[in-house]
């Protein structure tokens, strides 16, 4: 089966999943079709067409402009995507993010080809706000051409209901992670601090940054055996170091900076505690299930996170880590200085996370069901075809 994925830019380092859902995927010939190929040498093997890295100066600039004001494709882009479909000859489109699929929407009209739409977090709960609630209609365009529509979670379901996707379209696929890197590895450090880990973007107010900052400053003042790393870039780094400082944690918090995706692994098998206190922004954005919490999981360590979106239904309070509710520096400050004092504890549910995360989220596994997926939506629209 040939599957033409779509999306606007090809690939964000944030975006890994895109990456393990086409890479996991031996059955299917994967072409993806972008606006801009960035960060290719962080995403080997990909077969990518990208129409910025074949368009002329002055078409270039036409599209940027109807691509920065509108949201909406020049003429000579859409033609561009036209043709490599044509060339490719596709039996599947699978758009990633609403957003990008309400984009290339003009594109999937001229081919009768079924359409697979994944929903991944902002696309589905901030963006239909944006644009003094104009988002909401923008992506409208995408029920009547999706065959099916994959939410992560339950409550990412019912916000696609809510944003007015038919329920009959809606699937509740996670794409998983890949657990031959993210491999069980107990850390039994004794001697060292409790190492407190955060790993996300710093420029992103969804990952509750700021609360963990507080609630570490409560942390280490009762237990001054502890150290937090926060790792990633952003444009909040500067803010949080500065909020670091003003607490007086000088010392206790690190920030490395951004960490390369090889690299992750070894970053989590010298941590103690993983910590990712999602949160509800003012703007009503919210994550879906934080890739990290689940690679964090994969490799034994016990989870500190929120009731936020689909992560309960990953993350179950008490036998993986523990819930708190979202943006209570108290609750979240308990609960890691329960599991400082605890290392059996640490232990127990270390285990038990890697065991959900091998159950739940292999990514060989949801390829399986994602490709299971693919077969039923071409073999339905190929029958209506027939009709």
């Amino acid at each position: 089966m040939k599957v033409a994925h779509l999306k606007r830019a090809f690939l964000l380092p944030t975006e890994t999943f895109v990456y393990t859902q086409m890479s996991h995927s031996h059955n299917t010939d994967a072409l993806a079709l972008t606006r801009d190929f960035i960060n290719p040498a962080d995403f080997p093997g990909m077969n990518v067409r990208a129409f910025t890295s074949n368009v002329t100066p002055a078409n270039r600039y036409w599209a940027d402009f109807s691509y920065k004001a509108l949201r909406r494709m020049s003429v000579h882009e859409r033609q561009f995507y036209c043709d490599e479909i044509a060339s490719f000859k596709p039996d599947l489109f699978h758009a990633h993010y609403l957003v990008d699929a309400a984009y290339f929407a003009d594109v999937i009209r001229r081919f009768d080809i079924p359409l697979v739409v994944s929903c991944y977090g902002y696309d589905v709960s901030s963006f239909p706000n944006r644009y003094f609630g104009m988002g909401k209609y923008y992506l409208n365009s995408v029920w009547p051409l999706a065959d099916s529509v994959l939410a992560m979670s339950e409550d990412m379901r019912r916000d696609l209901l809510d944003l007015g996707c038919p329920s009959g379209k809606l699937i509740i696929h996670y794409y998983g992670i890949d657990l031959t890197r993210f491999t069980f590895h107990m850390c039994e450090r004794s001697c060292d601090p409790v190492r407190i880990l955060f790993l996300g973007s710093l420029g992103d107010e969804r990952k509750g940054v700021e609360y963990l900052l507080q609630a570490f400053a409560q942390v280490v003042r009762l237990r001054p055996n502890t150290e937090l790393r926060l790792t990633g870039n952003g444009r909040f780094r500067d803010k949080y170091k500065r909020l670091s400082d003003a607490l007086r944690l000088n010392g206790c918090v690190t920030f490395p900076g951004f960490i390369p995706h090889h690299q992750v692994p070894a970053e989590l098998w010298s941590a103690d505690i993983f910590c990712h206190p999602s949160i509800t922004t003012n703007s009503g954005d919210k994550e879906g299930i934080p890739g990290t919490v689940v690679e964090a999981m994969a490799t034994g360590l016990p989870v500190v996170s929120t009731t936020h979106a689909g992560i309960p239904e990953m993350v179950e309070d008490g036998k993986h880590g523990f819930l708190v509710p979202e943006q209570d520096v108290d609750a979240l400050a308990a609960a890691l200085i329960k599991l400082v004092d605890n290392p059996a504890l640490r232990k127990r549910l270390g285990s038990e996370a890697s065991r959900q995360a091998n159950e739940k989220a292999d990514a060989v596994k949801r390829t399986l069901d994602l490709e299971s997926i693919y077969k039923r939506v071409v073999a339905e629209k190929r029958t209506a075809q027939r009709i």
